[in-house]
């Protein structure tokens, strides 16, 4: 992993990679005409490291044309891109890739790192504090992981239940063994619900646009109501005329292009 000119930990991941690669041979097998992904992504490394940011985009974005993804491969882009300068496109794949590996400790850094050069910082405070004692909660592992979670416990539960039935236990035990699981059983379901209304139902997006005028109405002659920067992170919650009517962070709301976002 090449050194980095600034504190982000840059550099082309492989190791993680390797995974998507063996899926992708399996698929290859049944399709002559699949991307060769292993050859674009050495490619792609190949041009970061020469900084010739535009070609390893180039490569990396072909994979994901081909429709391929992986959290390796968005945290690759996520750092040329920063690297180019492009601090939106690199906040965007930065999100990507903790979406798909939300325990990764490289991709929460440079993701912080990034969001400490978006040059507009909302100001204000988040409305609901238990939101976010909830998303670091629920942060470290991906929608799958807690979905087994909620399975798991289920199956505890029911198992305890019909134990209950034939169990010599003392009835007061099995009632309070039962009544415990079931405790545990709703407050993984409500963390699992929780992360999936989060991260997967609300339609997230990034601002890839530098100075973008946010304006009170969904035409052209809308008064600006403030400007918005490449790298922040927005909720859409409707859409007119090309436009999008997004919530920002601190609860602020207003009508920007549709051109200038891209969602998660």
């Amino acid at each position: 992993m090449p050194e980095s000119r600034l504190s982000i930990s840059a550099g082309p991941r492989t190791a993680l990679f390797l995974s998507f690669l063996t899926v992708l041979a399996v698929f290859r097998a049944a399709s002559a005409h699949a991307v060769d992904a292993e050859e674009l992504f050495a490619r792609g490394n190949q041009c970061y490291d020469s900084a010739q940011y535009m070609e390893a985009i180039a490569a990396y974005r072909e994979i994901l044309d081909s429709g391929w993804e992986s959290a390796a491969l968005y945290y690759n882009l996520g750092n040329t891109y920063f690297e180019s300068g492009d601090l939106g496109h690199a906040a965007l794949n930065y999100l990507r890739a903790q979406r798909l590996d939300p325990s990764d400790e490289d991709i929460r850094d440079n993701l912080e790192f990034a969001r400490a050069f978006v040059s507009v910082q909302m100001e204000g405070v988040r409305l609901n504090p238990l939101s976010d004692m909830l998303e670091s909660l629920t942060g470290g592992w991906p929608l799958g992981r807690w979905a087994w979670l909620s399975t798991l416990s289920l199956v505890a539960l029911s198992l305890a239940a019909i134990a209950s039935i034939f169990s010599l236990a003392p009835p007061r035990l099995m009632r309070l063994t039962i009544a415990g699981l079931g405790s545990v059983f709703l407050c993984i379901v409500f963390l699992t619900t929780f992360k999936y209304q989060n991260e997967f139902s609300a339609d997230r997006a990034v601002v890839v646009i530098p100075d973008l005028p946010v304006s009170d109405k969904p035409a052209e002659d809308g008064d600006l109501e403030f400007v918005a920067s490449a790298g922040m992170e927005v909720e859409i919650l409707d859409s007119s005329n090309g436009y999008y009517l997004v919530l920002f962070e601190n609860k602020r709301r207003g009508w920007l292009s549709a051109y200038a976002v891209e969602r998660l």
